[in-house]
């Protein structure tokens, strides 16, 4: 998988003193001679006391499935955690590709990471 985000310094000095949060930058999938399956989710950690963002990736594997949406059924069905980490802001871009996916994000959320959690609701925690 190949990562791309140009830089900007206004989304990338983001440290919030004594929180670690991250943001959803982007969701792979892949499948492997019609064995497996991979998907995997590439975050943005800003973790206090670093003076840098860090890239951190989930990785979940799973018998072949042609497309993300039958995968992350099957997941669910499994009870695998497809929930995102605490405190984690979904990046437009997956938001969008969520959207073309016709992809609803059901187990994705939780009280540790809402929907719709943005930098400014974090600054004020």
């Amino acid at each position: 998988m190949k990562y791309k985000d140009p830089w900007n310094d206004a989304i990338h000095k983001r440290i919030i003193p004594n929180k670690t949060y991250y943001r959803l930058v982007d969701e792979d999938f892949t499948s492997i001679d019609n064995r497996q399956s991979i998907l995997i989710r590439i975050y943005e950690c800003y973790q206090s006391g670093d003076s840098q963002m860090k890239l951190t990736a989930d990785i979940f594997v799973a018998p072949y499935f042609d497309n993300i949406n039958s995968m992350k059924e099957w997941m669910k069905r499994k009870n695998n955690n497809l929930k995102l980490k605490p405190l984690t802001i979904v990046s437009d871009n997956v938001l969008n590709k969520w959207k073309r996916e016709c992809y609803v994000p059901t187990i994705e959320y939780s009280s540790d990471s809402p929907q719709g959690l943005t930098y400014e609701e974090l600054l004020e925690q």
